[in-house]
């Protein structure tokens, strides 16, 4: 049994009503035949074919599975690109080298040397984690050692602390050079999930001005991570308990009104007018 063919006498597609044939292509269902556009916009791929496997009544479900698929899809996209211009129209309150800081609206904002990568931008309550990496080390890290490592100012002193630095008893190894340090902060809900904010990208002297300034630099940005971790985690406890009202989505409505064209309450062009005034096209 052939799933792709010729129609000798072009049969019109049991969906669209397109001729079939060389052009259209010719997919043969239990009860019917369609054509490869409404295999594909049914959701289905090269991948899925199968002669006889689908009836006309499976298709259209797929295909409204996959039309609300899609429209979720859609909203979660525009939701993100709305979101993102909210963060970048925020002005920053405190700038520490390349990470700036804005306490009122609790956004951060990481700047890049390489003009190609974008800058990147979260909430305070995106953080998740953060830690100091030095030549590939973990020096410091917000859970277990921060608190001393970091706020507490051992940090920095002669030449080389940073490597030498006590986390949990246990002493690292003091080096003469470093020639990698960054901060590595680790976010919930985001993409990419982990930034990395270079502060010495090439061999550098542990006893010299740029390690000492970079040094001084990572302990004032993990301070301010924390401050911020620490204030969405406040604002996190002190919200009341909602009980379950919550509004309906746009992805819930936008189902909602296309059962109800299914069903034939409303028309297509009520549908249509719905899906654009839900989807603010």
């Amino acid at each position: 049994m052939g799933l792709f063919g010729v129609s000798k006498e072009k049969k019109p597609c049991a969906c669209c009503g397109k001729p079939l044939g060389m052009l259209n292509g010719d997919i043969i269902l239990a009860d019917g035949e369609i054509c490869f556009d409404c295999w594909k916009n049914a959701g289905f791929g090269i991948s899925t074919l199968g002669a006889g496997k689908y009836t006309l009544a499976q298709l259209a479900e797929h295909r409204k599975e996959t039309e609300a698929k899609q429209a979720e899809e859609a909203l979660k996209k525009k939701e993100a690109e709305e979101e993102l211009a909210r963060l970048k129209s925020v002005v920053p309150e405190k700038t520490i080298g390349p990470v700036a800081f804005n306490d009122t609206e609790g956004v951060v904002k990481v700047s890049f040397s390489n003009m190609f990568e974008p800058d990147q931008y979260f909430r305070y309550r995106q953080i998740l984690d953060f830690e100091l990496l030095q030549d590939g080390e973990s020096i410091a890290k917000s859970k277990g050692g921060l608190g001393s490592a970091v706020v507490g100012g051992v940090l920095l002193g002669p030449a080389g602390l940073v490597a030498g630095a006590v986390l949990g008893g246990k002493k690292t190894k003091t080096k003469n050079v470093c020639t990698s340090m960054k901060i590595k902060i680790t976010l919930r809900d985001n993409n990419p999930d982990a930034i990395y904010v270079d502060l010495i990208t090439k061999e550098t002297k542990c006893d010299s001005w740029t390690y000492k300034s970079a040094a001084k630099q990572a302990q004032n940005i993990l301070s301010a991570l924390q401050v911020a971790a620490d204030k969405a985690a406040a604002e996190t406890a002190a919200q009341p308990v909602v009980v379950n009202t919550a509004v309906p989505s746009a992805a819930d409505e936008l189902i909602k009104y296309k059962q109800l064209l299914d069903a034939g309450a409303i028309t297509q062009e009520e549908f249509d007018t719905k899906k654009k005034q839900l989807l603010g096209l």
